[in-house]
This record gives structure tokens, sequence and C-alpha cells, in this order.
């Protein structure tokens, strides 16, 4: 962890559903943290809630985000007059992708 990066802390089950009945909100009302993301404490797992402390001028400031492995679906069409895509040399209305992060 980098000196300046903020601390990352994973909330205990117990801590969280305090958390979320204290707040009265459901996880998928938090914000969202990649699985990946390099500040996240060893062993988080999609599902888990994070405390992320901040401090500045000697007041800590705290930020809650839910781990989530996030997958992007991109849907497109392509006239089938185009000339400028193609798979295997055929031509096709339409295409998706599917990127996981």
């Amino acid at each position: 962890m980098h000196i300046l990066q903020p601390k990352h802390v994973r909330l205990k089950p117990e801590e969280a559903e305090k958390f979320l009945l204290e707040f009265n909100i459901s996880k998928k009302q938090l914000p969202r943290i990649s699985h990946k993301d390099p500040a996240l404490p060893e062993g988080s797992v999609k599902g888990d809630i994070i405390k992320i402390e901040r401090k500045r001028e000697g007041e800590k400031t705290e930020y809650f985000r839910i781990v989530e492995q996030w997958k992007f679906i991109i849907n497109f069409r392509v006239p089938k007059t185009s000339r400028f895509f193609s798979i295997n040399g055929k031509g096709k209305e339409a295409y998706t992708i599917e990127i996981l992060s």
C-alpha cells in the first residue's frame, strides 16, 4: 500500500449487516469497486463491503463500496450493406461483445 493511498478495510459480516441496517440501504444501493482494484485487502471477494478511510487536515472521512466483478456488454448493429465490418469474411447484422474485467 502506498503512503498516500487511503486505508481500505473489509467489513466483517456482522459489521456489514449493522451498517446496512443503520443507513436503511441494501447492497445494491452502494457504489461499486472492482474486484481487481489493487487497493483492496487480501481475500476480498464479490459482495464484500469495503470501508475507505481518507484523512485530510486531521479530519477522517469514511466511504463505503461493494466489491463487484464488472461485466460490460456492448450490443450494436451493422447494416447489411456495410463493408467495414465482417467476421470470418461473412457480414452479420448484429453483434454482442462481452468484456469481463
